[in-house]
């Protein structure tokens, strides 16, 4: 089975990055690509993807938290081979190269450096692109700060639900074993809110959904603290704007996941907070949340421009060369 997730988040923090965890675990072997805006790295990634889904292996796929159309990475379990750009913002390095890791230079298919007008424009678009994010990871920082949660509840409740819903964990029957612990299911990007419903049923037989927006996090947190103390394996899947507040703690190996209420699956089990609790919704957040949404937005549309100044320098025939060449090593290499 295929799975898609985001390992960068656009947060109140500025760029937040779970990539030091992608492809880290022993027996791992990670290659970085290198290369400019619209060198064909999504691409090349796509296509080893698309190859080892052809050959039968279940693949999983980084989303671009800037451009849903693009990936920051693709990973093989069953080889354990993983390829991710390695360019900002979530520059990246084997830790040994040779050993678990080495380099993909796509880079050295564009014609460099660029010359003229081409150089004059691509100059001013970064810093533009750059002063977009700045001012996208403000405003979001504005937004959090009108996060208040103004759920009132006692710690005692907390404690019996978080306890009833470890009961329901750890009855589930055991499945294959995830090789690392932290994703995102959603991001915050320049087509809004995006969230990975169809993931979380992927991954677990059975989701349960804190039903109660600003007491979910709660609930999730006292969670994950508990199944983190009984050494329980979860993939844990920080909020987007505020990574310390967990958005879902899935338990793959026990078919079995818990959610805050922004997730919509079907057949999902509703757990409702059982009793009253006075909350309204800050207005303040939702404007900032709008105005940090077209910022990303406006970003994007300057890293599509910065895309076709470097396409029209890239060698996209040689490329292509290169890359069945690199693809038909790799899958030879397992027969």
């Amino acid at each position: 089975m295929n799975f898609s997730y985001f390992l960068g988040a656009n947060s109140a923090r500025g760029f937040f990055s779970l990539y030091d965890g992608f492809c880290r675990s022993e027996g791992d072997y990670l290659s970085v690509i290198k290369g400019g805006p619209g060198t064909g790295k999504s691409g090349f990634m796509r296509r080893i993807g698309r190859e080892a889904e052809r050959k039968g292996f279940d693949v999983e796929y980084v989303i671009c938290s800037g451009d849903l159309e693009s990936l920051d990475g693709v990973y093989i379990p069953a080889i354990q081979r993983g390829w991710m750009d390695g360019t900002s913002p979530h520059i990246s390095d084997p830790c040994s190269f040779g050993v678990d890791g080495d380099y993909v230079n796509l880079g050295s298919f564009c014609k460099t450096p660029l010359t003229g007008d081409k150089r004059v424009a691509a100059k001013s678009l970064f810093e533009e692109y750059r002063t977009h994010y700045t001012n996208a990871y403000k405003l979001l920082a504005e937004a959090s700060e009108h996060e208040a949660n103004n759920a009132q509840y006692s710690e005692r409740v907390i404690y019996e639900l978080v306890n009833a819903l470890c009961d329901i964990a750890v009855s589930k029957p055991t499945e294959p074993t995830v090789h690392y612990s932290g994703r995102f299911l959603r991001c915050i990007c320049g087509e809004g809110v995006i969230t990975l419903n169809d993931e979380l049923s992927k991954l677990c037989r059975e989701v349960y959904i804190i039903n109660y927006p600003g007491f979910d996090s709660a609930v999730l947190a006292g969670l994950t603290h508990e199944i983190s103390r009984a050494g329980l394996p979860a993939i844990v899947c920080p909020s987007p704007v505020e990574p310390e507040k967990p958005d879902a703690v899935l338990l793959p190996q026990f078919g079995v996941g818990f959610a805050g209420s922004i997730f919509k699956t079907d057949g999902g089990h509703i757990i409702d907070i059982p009793f009253e609790i006075a909350s309204h919704t800050d207005k303040s957040k939702d404007k900032q949340l709008a105005l940090a949404i077209s910022e990303l937005q406006k970003a994007k549309a300057v890293h599509d421009e910065l895309e076709d100044i470097f396409k029209a320098e890239t060698d996209f025939p040689a490329l292509t060369e290169f890359t069945e060449k690199y693809i038909d090593e790799i899958f030879r290499d397992l027969n």
